[in-house]
């Protein structure tokens, strides 16, 4: 079992964890190399035959909550002896998947398969964290051909043995091996820039003809962290806005957002256009209204408008600044559709 993970007491190293293929810490060990504790566990969690008790983790993700000897996860709590979760999956019925009636109970842990899939969020069912490079192919990218061409040799170092990968020869030591990890790195690294940073949604109303002042309140839900957090923005436009106009508005966010969301509070600069009762947008991070030059490296959100103007149709641009943002907890303002399944590829394919 390799991978250890450290455990400190204030700037002291305490234990080593040793987890196995879910990540579940199973063995405890001492800096001088002496095992401390150790245990077993059933499929789904309960834990039998400890030689001492201490903190396990269980996949991973979930330390015990020796309180109630419930699992804590980070959207959910876990019953290892019932094998569920105390409360239904917060995408609702999005969640189910007709072909697989496993999927259709809300409370159920990795759809009844704990010894195969872990849950690290208590949100959605992935890989275990231990696999060979041809797992993750097969089990992020549902491919079997070509794996073997990506991987080489690679079988990795632990993990349960490689599986069969049919016909085109890219089963366990196929393929040319070498270099195998900079093309993977490459395709991860243009698929993880693709798949938005989050999501804003919210209000914005203006005022004026040509020119005039402009503002919004927004919620921003991050796909990294799950972090939820509230925005206010005013400024300065200029071009046809219509007189006065109201719209809710949503956009995708690419770039440095940060976990907290705090790469979207200061300057902006905005392209917005609308017609009859919609319209889209795009701004980019920039000194706002002391500037519209952009900020590199900065957010960029591309979004649509839905509302109404006293004329009818609008033409803007816009410089506004951002409060530093209002945090309202995590994951509850994930939509059951959109949100979730972009938050779920960024969790499965760009977490370091």
């Amino acid at each position: 079992m390799g991978g250890a993970i450290a455990q400190y007491v204030n700037t002291a190293l305490a234990m080593y964890w040793h987890p196995d293929w879910l990540g579940t810490s199973r063995l405890e060990t001492t800096p001088s190399e002496t095992v401390a504790a150790d245990a077993a566990y059933a499929p789904f969690g309960e834990q039998y035959l400890p030689s001492f008790a201490f903190d396990d983790l269980w996949t991973g993700s979930a330390f015990q909550d020796t309180a109630t000897d419930l699992r804590d996860f980070p959207a959910r709590e876990y019953h290892p002896i019932q094998g569920r979760f105390l409360v239904p999956d917060p995408a609702g019925i999005s969640a189910a998947d007709p072909s697989n009636p496993q999927s259709w109970n809300r409370y159920a842990y990795v759809m009844g398969d704990p010894t195969g899939q872990v849950d690290p969020l208590g949100l959605f069912a992935s890989a275990p964290p231990h696999m060979t490079c041809q797992q993750w192919f097969l089990q992020v990218f549902h491919m079997t051909n070509g794996a073997g061409q990506f991987c080489g040799g690679d079988q990795g170092s632990s993990g349960p043995p490689s599986p069969s990968y049919g016909p085109s020869g890219g089963g366990p030591g196929g393929g040319q091996g070498g270099g195998s990890s900079n093309i993977l790195g490459v395709v991860k690294s243009k698929v993880c820039a693709a798949i938005p940073q989050g999501r804003t949604m919210g209000v914005n109303g203006s005022l004026g003809l040509v020119g005039g002042q402009t503002g919004s309140l927004e919620t921003v839900v991050n796909y990294n962290s799950g972090q939820v957090s509230v925005f206010a923005s005013g400024g300065l436009q200029v071009g046809w806005s219509g007189g006065a106009q109201a719209s809710v508005l949503t956009g995708f966010l690419w770039g440095d957002l940060k976990g907290d969301n705090s790469g979207y509070q200061g300057g902006f600069t905005t392209v917005a256009g609308s017609a009859t009762a919609g319209g889209g947008y795009i701004s980019h991070s920039s000194g706002g209204v002391n500037g519209p030059a952009p900020t590199p490296g900065g957010v960029t959100t591309i979004g649509i408008t839905g509302g109404a103007s006293l004329t009818g149709g609008a033409g803007t641009l816009s410089f506004t600044n951002y409060t530093p943002p209002t945090q309202l907890g995590k994951y509850w303002a994930l939509s059951p559709q959109v949100d979730t399944t972009l938050f779920a590829l960024r969790q499965m394919l760009c977490q370091q």
